[in-house]
């Protein structure tokens, strides 16, 4: 009987063996409860969203080609019926146009950052009510020319390469919330990137989106 009630009594009365695994249990159901309840949208939703964003785009292209508005539209316009001048979006055909020949030159690693104006390109010039304004060109106008021309064809591939990786790696995690939001950002970014320039204030924001998408991404993944 001793014997038998001083093997019963460690199992009965050890308070911290029989806690020692319970932290950890308990931590585990806690991430597992958080992921769970972790905001996403659902894939049937962000695809219906995207017929509907890609229907109205189709509407708007065939309102521009059928009417003849003014202004940047207008020029639109006549681009979509095939007639392309080089002082269309203020200049801008005129300077893309030598851009893609410049890369024709140097295709893998480009002019240089920054040293598009080395290149000569033909001056910018422009008839105003004060006289004629004249310009060195130095930038593109269209950032992903802008980076084959002076970083060459490879680093563009590279950049559009990692954000396609994140919005494909969002697609399959059941794009959580958080990201989402960082990614709609990204991606008005790269919309307008084709007609402006890098600059100091703008672009570090897209680079702080994508890395604020990524992380999000992962945390839903592990459930931290």
């Amino acid at each position: 009987k001793l014997r038998s009630a001083a093997a019963e009594k460690p199992c009965s009365a050890d308070p911290q063996g029989s806690h020692l695994a319970a932290p950890k249990a308990n931590s585990t159901e806690g991430k597992r409860r958080r992921s769970s309840r972790r905001p996403s949208i659902s894939r049937a939703g962000a695809k219906k969203l995207l017929r509907n964003v890609v229907l109205l785009l189709a509407i708007a292209l065939l309102a521009v080609w059928l009417v003849p508005f003014d202004g940047a539209i207008g020029e639109l316009h006549a681009i979509l019926h095939g007639d392309v001048q080089d002082s269309f979006g203020s200049g801008r055909i005129g300077i893309w146009k030598q851009c893609i020949a410049a890369i024709g030159q140097r295709p893998f690693l480009g002019c240089g950052p920054e040293c598009l104006s080395q290149l000569q390109f033909t001056p910018f010039v422009r008839e105003t009510a004060s006289g004629t304004v004249t310009r060195i060109i130095d930038a593109a106008h269209n950032e992903y020319l802008n980076i084959a021309v002076c970083q060459g064809i490879p680093a563009l591939l590279a950049l559009l390469a990692a954000a396609a990786a994140l919005f494909v790696q969002t697609i399959r995690k059941g794009f959580p919330k958080g990201a989402v939001i960082c990614l709609c950002g990204l991606l008005f970014y790269l919309l307008q990137a084709p007609f402006g320039i890098a600059t100091c204030y703008t672009t570090p924001l897209a680079f702080l989106a994508a890395g604020c998408a990524l992380a999000l991404t992962r945390a839903d993944t592990s459930g931290e």
